[in-house]
């Protein structure tokens, strides 16, 4: 249908294009990253948007990540998170409930492939993801207070060793 159909002046469609752009090029970067993030690799996989569901499986592994001020975080947290973020969430779901064996057996797979060096940079990147779902979200009575996950703590490594 023309702008002349819809009873609309040229210039009436005009002025509502500018304004549309207008309007787009001040949406803050947040926004624009929460619902169009950049693809984010953890040990070479692309991890997929954090979703409800992806939520729900972490829940159902009693995963710390997803609570804010949780408990110290292990090595196997931060991996099973990977695993989960790492295919569709339809995928996740049928690996981590339908076949425990085989998403166990995945775990150790990219463990085995994770040099501990390494491992600060993916917890931290995990967080990042995490967070990012959560940057819109503001608390009630507040524009400023986020609900978000909080930082998380360096993975409990049982060593002395220094954590990133």
């Amino acid at each position: 249908m023309s702008a002349k159909a819809r009873d609309f002046s040229e210039k009436q469609v005009t002025e509502a294009i500018a304004a549309r752009d207008r309007a787009l090029s001040g949406t803050p970067k947040k926004v624009l990253d929460a619902f169009f993030p950049d693809d984010i690799k953890v040990a070479g996989m692309k991890l997929y948007p954090f979703t409800v569901a992806t939520m729900m499986l972490m829940e159902k592994l009693e995963n710390p990540l997803i609570r804010k001020g949780s408990q110290s975080i292990s090595i196997d947290h931060i991996l099973r998170a990977v695993i989960i973020l790492s295919v569709p969430a339809e995928q996740a779901r049928q690996l981590v409930l339908e076949d425990p064996a085989g998403f166990e057996a995945t775990v150790w797979a990219l463990a085995d492939r994770i040099a501990p060096t390494e491992l600060g940079e993916i917890g931290e990147r995990i967080s990042n993801h995490l967070n990012a779902a959560f940057e819109t979200v503001i608390g009630k009575g507040s524009t400023k207070d986020k609900k978000g996950l909080g930082e998380l703590q360096s993975p409990d490594t049982g060593s002395d060793g220094p954590q990133s």
